[in-house]
C-alpha cells in the first residue's frame, strides 16, 4: 500500500513539474527567425499629435538576413529607403532618414519576452538639426498578456512599455512607447509612440493590417 502511494506521489510530482515547464514556456516569447521576403503593413493614426497629419501606411519588408542583424525595406508615403533592425526585431535606422544610423539598437524587444522582464538601453544618433548628436536613454518592462484587435485581427500578445528621454539641441524630452508583440505575427501589432518634444508632440498609433512570414 505505502509503495503504491509512494508512486502516485512521485507521478504527481513529475505531473506537477512538466506542467509548470509547458506553462512557463506558453507565457514566455521566443525570438523568431526571419526569412527575406516577410511583410508587415500598418495603418498610422497621427491624429493625436500637436500637429495632426494625414492617416499613413508604412510597410517593412526582409530582405536580407544577417548575423548580427536584417536588412529591411522601408516604404511610407510613397517613399522607399533601406533600413537595419536587430534579430531582436529593434529599429537601427528607421527613423532617422538622411541623419543616419543609431549606435545600437533602440531597446523594443529582448529575448524571450515574458512578463516582469525589465532591459535597458541607451542610443545616440546624428541630429538632423545640425552637427550635434542625439542621445536616447530607455527602460522597458514587459507587462503581461492582453487580447488586442488591429485591422490584421484578433492576437494574444504581450504588452510592453518603454520610458526614456532624448538629449541633443532642440531635441529634449520624454518618449513613451508601447508594444503588443503577438509571436503569431513575429512582431508588434500595435505601437503608441508618446513623446514631449518636437512640433510633431503627441501620440502617433501604429496598428497591423497585414503580414506575411516566410518559410
Amino acid at each position: 500500500m505505502k509503495t503504491i502511494e509512494s508512486v502516485k506521489r512521485v507521478f504527481a510530482a513529475v505531473v506537477a513539474v512538466a506542467s509548470s515547464q509547458v506553462f512557463a514556456q506558453a507565457t514566455q516569447a521566443e525570438r523568431p527567425e526571419l526569412k527575406p521576403g516577410t511583410e508587415w503593413v500598418y495603418k498610422i493614426d497621427n491624429s493625436k499629435r500637436n500637429r495632426p497629419g494625414p492617416p499613413a501606411e508604412l510597410k517593412r519588408v526582409i530582405k536580407e538576413v544577417g548575423d548580427k542583424d536584417y536588412t529591411i525595406e522601408i516604404t511610407q508615403a510613397g517613399n522607399t529607403r533601406v533600413g537595419a533592425m536587430s534579430l531582436d526585431l529593434n529599429p537601427f535606422s528607421e527613423g532617422l532618414t538622411s541623419s543616419g544610423r543609431t549606435s545600437s539598437a533602440l531597446p523594443y524587444f529582448s529575448f524571450p519576452l515574458a512578463p516582469g522582464k525589465t532591459y535597458s538601453g541607451v542610443v545616440d544618433y546624428p541630429s538632423p538639426f545640425g552637427n550635434l548628436m542625439i542621445n536616447v536613454n530607455m527602460t522597458t518592462k514587459v507587462l503581461d498578456w492582453e487580447e488586442v484587435t488591429v485591422p490584421a485581427g484578433k492576437f494574444r500578445a504581450l504588452k510592453i512599455e518603454g520610458n526614456g528621454r532624448s538629449v541633443g539641441g532642440p531635441i529634449n524630452g520624454t518618449r513613451k512607447v508601447t508594444l503588443w508583440y503577438a509571436p503569431e505575427v513575429a512582431n508588434y501589432v500595435r505601437m503608441e509612440f508618446e513623446m514631449s518634444y518636437s512640433p510633431a508632440a503627441g501620440k502617433s498609433i501604429q496598428e497591423l493590417s497585414s503580414f506575411s512570414l516566410k518559410q
